[in-house]
């Protein structure tokens, strides 16, 4: 269709795709996407850089398994037209699975889609899509921005936080997301997720008392021997 005249009013986050003729020729697609400005109240929640390898035959690598998952912290839904993943690793939420999400939602960005599907639960889930790149196991900057190309969030992770994320298992999950965004480079803003695999898409457990105690495999609220046993038995099952 054509249009003349006033100017189009946009109520909030829109993706505009047009095309223009001139003389019976049409012009290449135009994909423009129109947020406010407005911050948006999104949050990386959870790391998962180094996943374990697949148990078997599998033609999966470990990396395969990498994922990171975003939740929106605010009070009222969020779009997710034009938010972007620029650095560590690349996507652009325009074009991916998941438009919005409401308070409290969790998404999830994938390294491989079919290994991930093959790994975890995904009918419940909110799967974004597949992003380009890789997670550095030895750490690496992460950064979200918005449609304007202001900057959400950005940090950089490191595996010596806590070991046991490197291949053993859990992955990095963030303490408490209502923290003020500046503190995610700190390790003590970060915890190894209760579960092996990491809870994507999910809150993460916790025990009795409402705090995990880093490394408690078994989740009997104590760092001991029958910890590392439970570890190994999981890695050699």
């Amino acid at each position: 269709s054509s249009f003349s005249g006033d100017s189009i009013r946009i109520a909030g986050p829109t993706r505009v795709v047009a095309r223009a003729t001139s003389a019976g020729t049409w012009s290449g697609p135009a994909d423009v996407v129109f947020v406010p400005d407005v911050p948006v109240s999104l949050r990386v929640t959870e790391v998962m850089y180094h996943p374990l390898p697949a148990v078997g035959e599998s033609p999966y690598s470990a990396d395969d398994f990498e994922f990171l998952e975003i939740e929106n912290i605010g009070t009222s839904t969020v779009s997710l037209l034009g938010v972007r993943l620029t650095a560590g690793v690349i996507f652009n939420f325009t074009s991916g699975q998941v438009t919005e999400l409401a308070p409290g939602e969790r998404v999830v960005v994938v390294e491989n889609l079919a290994a991930f599907a093959s790994r975890y639960e995904t009918s419940e889930m909110k799967v974004a899509g597949q992003y380009a790149g890789k997670l550095e196991n030895a750490g690496e900057l992460i950064r979200l921005e918005d449609g304007r190309g202001t900057l959400i969030q950005e940090f950089f992770y490191l595996e010596r936080w806590y070991p046991e994320t490197d291949g053993d298992g859990p992955s990095l999950h963030i303490v408490n997301s209502s923290l003020p965004v500046n503190t995610w480079g700190q390790a003590s803003s970060w915890t190894s997720s209760v579960d092996f695999d990491g809870s994507p898409g999910a809150a993460e457990p916790s025990d009795p008392a409402g705090w995990q105690v880093p490394g408690d495999i078994n989740q009997d609220a104590i760092l001991d021997v029958s910890d590392a046993v439970s570890l190994l038995l999981h890695l050699f099952s």
